[in-house]
């Protein structure tokens, strides 16, 4: 059975449903859950071991994919709940993967572990040492770590997967609601406020190709590595406003000045390619099949 932490959030529900179709027993964990789910959900707190002990106890749990986390805006604003829900509720979600005999442990981890090398010459692979240059990122460079020590010292295989800045349809984080709204308003009037500035290069990638990734790492018969990049497209932010005004020209995109200081430029996530023959994403298409899904439905 696969544990799915953080299985109701903007990635886990994707997430949850491609594993139900593929028929995979599993649990949804989160602070919020609902009995509509084709699968089993439960509300906890990953912070609670004693909470999230019940789980293992009462169910053959042997996969953990733990997407529970602190973003980095919210990170950036409070480090101290970014630590206890980043750090201490993976520890203990490893404690109990150790204790409980679990074969494998994913790990939902962020390009932003590597931190903003300032001289890149080529794109960065999996063997480049991480750097961390925030909180955020430094919350997930630890818990890489600290999950390849569990591993090797109680056998279950372990993986990080480092992502991308993930969009799609969904319910609209606060600090981040522009990566839901350039699919919510694709349809109708509207203003999208990216805050990045428009000049700005950026990791992006639809969270179902994050999904699908994100099954291949969960289901393969037996993984050696312990990190992979997922798949993703770098997108100037100035192109990807007029891409949205191009399959939308009612839509006004607004952008601020933030920049992506916390991330490398260029990663190489040709391991994912070449390991399961993954293709490269495309947020257009994503974009305008769902503008299509929209419009038809009406």
């Amino acid at each position: 059975m696969i544990l799915v932490t953080g299985g109701s959030g903007f990635l886990g529900r994707p997430f949850c449903q491609k594993l139900a179709l593929w028929n995979e027993p599993l649990i949804s964990l989160d602070l919020t859950h609902s009995n509509k789910a084709p699968y089993k959900t439960l509300k906890a707190d990953i912070r609670d071991q004693k909470e999230i002990e019940k789980v293992f106890d009462q169910h053959p749990i042997d996969t953990v994919v733990n997407l529970a986390a602190i973003l980095e805006s919210a990170s950036s604003a409070d480090p101290l709940l970014s630590f206890q829900i980043n750090v201490e509720g993976t520890f203990n979600l490893l404690k109990l993967s150790q204790e409980h005999s679990v074969s494998r442990f994913v790990f939902g981890s962020s390009l932003a572990a590597l931190g903003n090398p300032a001289i890149q010459e080529t794109p960065i692979t999996e063997d480049v040492p991480p750097q961390p240059t925030a909180v955020y990122g430094q919350t997930k460079a630890f818990v890489e770590k600290m999950g390849i020590s569990f591993s090797s010292l109680s056998g279950f295989q372990f993986i990080a997967a480092r992502m991308p800045i993930i969009v799609g349809p969904g319910q609209p984080t606060e600090t981040s609601a522009w990566r839901a709204e350039i699919f919510h308003k694709l349809s109708s009037k509207g203003k999208v406020q990216i805050h990045y500035a428009p000049d700005e290069v950026i990791p992006l990638a639809h969270h179902t190709d994050i999904a699908e990734a994100l099954t291949h790492l969960t289901l393969a018969e037996s993984i050696d590595d312990h990190i992979f990049h997922l798949p993703f497209e770098r997108w100037r932010v100035r192109e990807l406003g007029r891409t949205l005004k191009e399959i939308n020209p009612q839509l006004e995109v607004e952008y601020g000045q933030r920049r992506l200081n916390n991330s490398p430029v260029s990663v190489s996530w040709s391991k994912m390619k070449e390991k399961f023959g993954l293709s490269k994403p495309s947020l257009k298409d994503h974009l305008q099949d769902y503008k299509k899904k929209v419009d038809n439905s009406f």
